[in-house]
């Protein structure tokens, strides 16, 4: 029987490490001192890549659970970076949990967040972390909402605005996009995740000399918000064109039944993914928590997204290893607002009264 710091002594195992995102993990890996195991289905990209690097590998399917809790026993804890999460998390989660591994994951999708979060108990009966949306959207969208609720704590409803400014294009994380705008708007509403249509709300946010639009869309940054600061409405949304907001809702079924189309799904998933862009990049995510006497906004400012995302699940995976941890989370409610701010290039701003909307 292993104890926690032998375990802990353990390679990482970074699931779906071929993709386009995972590639960019298993390099963040590295830069911080880590030699992962790579792993993943296809077995001669796999072995491509560890030998490229010079990793121990795994090729296995996650239709494969013997096969799955095998080389989660060899590992410390998994950082998951397949997706669509829809249809890979559970699998990965579910061997987890029988194999007491600590789960990170990069999922950005309402249902899958959710689903990681509803796992608590489990989590803390086997005495692991799951980590839940420790990419992108869900580590800036949680974190910045954590403080502005930190800076205004009365405050009775939220809105996230997430302008990401991504160079790569992956064809795991465009099909997640359509899974996700096939089941329609989702927010959270009086303390409960409510479904409807897109684009159900449209808000405005001044960030810097711009004044953007955003539209309500269904994004995990709403759950992650409200499980972090318990804030009952909460809604997330995405900047567009004044002319979009306007009728983006009134299209919004059109858009859910193209979404569902086998033939766009396939397209997608086989496209190629896209060479890095070589123009600097910056993304930015903002926050106003409210009520009706007042409220605070912040904005944090980072690079490319996928480059942030692999960044942020690294330094997950570093820090479940620091301090004791056992339960469900999101990035801020593991690590607190600030965590954020240890990933290089992070920077956030405290918005003036007159700069917020």
């Amino acid at each position: 029987m292993q104890t926690e710091a032998e375990r802990n002594e353990l390679p990482w195992l970074i699931y779906g490490a071929t993709g386009t995102t995972g590639r960019l993990v298993v390099e963040s890996a590295l830069a911080q001192g880590q030699r992962p195991i790579v792993a993943g289905r296809d077995g001669a990209a796999v072995r491509a890549l560890a030998e490229q690097h010079g990793l121990p590998s795994a090729v296995v399917s996650l239709d494969d659970r013997a096969g799955l809790e095998a080389v989660l026993r060899r590992s410390s804890r998994v950082l998951h970076a397949a997706g669509p999460f829809s249809r890979t998390a559970a699998s990965m989660l579910d061997a987890c949990l029988a194999t007491a591994t600590p789960y990170l994951d990069m999922s950005g999708e309402v249902d899958s967040v959710a689903d990681v979060l509803a796992h608590d108990e489990a989590a803390r009966r086997r005495k692991i972390p799951l980590i839940a949306g420790a990419g992108f959207g869900v580590t800036a969208g949680d974190c910045i909402a954590a403080h502005v609720a930190r800076r205004y704590p009365r405050a009775t409803r939220l809105r996230i605005g997430i302008d990401a400014h991504n160079g790569r294009r992956s064809p795991g994380a465009a099909v997640s996009t359509l899974d996700v705008l096939s089941g329609g708007g989702a927010w959270i509403e009086s303390g409960r995740l409510v479904r409807g249509p897109l684009a159900h709300d449209r808000f405005r946010a001044t960030i810097g000399e711009r004044s953007e639009t955003f539209i309500a869309a269904p994004m995990a940054e709403a759950v992650a918000a409200f499980q972090t600061t318990g804030i009952a409405n909460v809604v997330a949304g995405i900047p567009v064109s004044p002319l979009v907001a306007s009728v983006m809702r009134w299209v919004s079924p059109i858009l859910r039944a193209v979404a569902r189309r086998p033939a766009l799904r396939r397209f997608v998933a086989n496209r190629k993914p896209s060479a890095p862009e070589t123009t600097p990049l910056r993304s930015r995510v903002w926050a106003l928590a409210a009520d009706d006497q007042g409220g605070a906004a912040s904005v944090l400012e980072m690079g490319e997204g996928y480059a942030f995302a692999a960044d942020a699940i690294v330094l997950a995976a570093q820090a479940i290893g620091q301090q004791p941890l056992a339960g469900a989370f999101t990035p801020a409610s593991a690590f607190g607002p600030d965590f954020v701010l240890r990933i290089q290039g992070v920077e956030r701003r405290d918005l003036t009264e007159g700069e917020q909307p």
